[in-house]
């Protein structure tokens, strides 16, 4: 089974230290970090995503891991201030495969798959440090900024030493 992601969290995926909008949340990246971490494919959605289940009601097509199968589509929301099928996001998800697609030199679209493996990942934290990847992020000082982006700078800034999807060795 391939780990559903949404285009803008090709970008968090990075960065991301264990912190989060729920404990329920954080547990659920953390499951779906150590799926990354096992070099496990990626397949783009349009949408909400693994990483959004945590802040998602039923969904007709779950399975037992909490993941949504991947036939689920346009699950309903639980938490009241979920954001995951804002128009915001949705812009969000647009500019990140745009920027990732041409950084990678590879379609990032629904249906596409991608594991990552060491150059993939040498690739993309080099493009979210120089920032040329992370128009999806908003800038920090405007209200459309998304609301880790400081935190992720920090992260990036210090080497992604804090992150929690790991490097690849070189020969994988």
């Amino acid at each position: 089974m391939s780990i559903r992601l949404r285009p803008h969290h090709l970008l968090c995926m990075l960065a991301y230290s264990g912190k989060g909008y729920t404990d329920a949340f954080v547990a659920n990246y953390d499951t779906v970090m150590a799926r990354l971490n096992g070099r496990e494919e990626i397949r783009i959605v349009s949408g909400p995503d693994d990483i959004c289940t945590a802040l998602l009601g039923a969904v007709s097509g779950k399975v037992e891991t909490g993941f949504p199968s991947e036939t689920a589509t346009k699950p309903e929301t639980s938490e009241p201030d979920c954001h995951c099928h804002n128009q915001s996001i949705l812009a969000r998800d647009a500019d990140a495969a745009a920027e990732v697609s041409k950084r990678l030199g590879r379609p990032i679209a629904e249906g596409e798959t991608l594991v990552v493996d060491h150059a993939t990942l040498a690739i993309l934290r080099a493009g979210f440090k120089d920032g040329s990847i992370r128009t999806a992020c908003g800038a920090y000082e405007s209200s459309a900024a998304c609301e880790w982006h400081a935190l992720c700078s920090e992260i990036a800034a210090h080497g992604f030493r804090s992150a929690k999807l790991s490097p690849p060795r070189h020969d994988e």
